[in-house]
């Protein structure tokens, strides 16, 4: 039991690093799982312009993650709901997970560039193929962080 409580040692330490916005977001979720982006600015009074670019920021470096949606009572619309993240073992998953499906994409990019293409139409799929080398780069430091920790 000690050990795994060592492995989520470095978890709760880049939590702890958070700007202070987003570990604000972070702590909400964390106490209350299964919660919308509309529910946290409703129980905050922020606006949803500030509290949902904290949780993509959060959904992104992957310490929250999507877990099913339901119904605004207001609008009668689905809400994603969210959770925080339970271990760096679900938290590595995830990055794996994302690392396969932008692989695949690149690579499908890349098969498509070399097809003929409009010059025009190149350049949006290079410009494409670009954003997903920069997000596997970022992934990588991510994964970095989590094993130097």
């Amino acid at each position: 039991m000690e050990s795994i409580a060592n492995r989520n040692n470095p978890f709760k330490a880049i939590v702890e690093q958070l700007p202070e916005r987003r570990k604000f977001v972070f702590k909400m979720i964390q106490g209350n799982p299964g919660i919308s982006s509309q529910d946290l600015s409703g129980m905050t009074l922020l606006p949803i312009n500030e509290i949902l670019p904290r949780v993509r920021e959060l959904r992104d470096i992957f310490l929250v993650a999507e877990d099913g949606s339901k119904v605004n009572k207001f609008t009668n619309k689905n809400n994603t709901i969210y959770r925080t993240l339970n271990s760096v073992e679900e938290r590595i998953d995830l990055i794996n997970a994302e690392f396969v499906r932008l692989r695949d994409s690149k690579s499908k990019l890349e098969s498509d560039y070399h097809l003929g293409l409009t010059l025009f139409t190149k350049e949006i799929v290079k410009k494409e193929i670009d954003k997903i080398k920069s997000k596997i780069t970022s992934l990588e430091k991510i994964l970095d962080v989590i094993q130097a920790a």
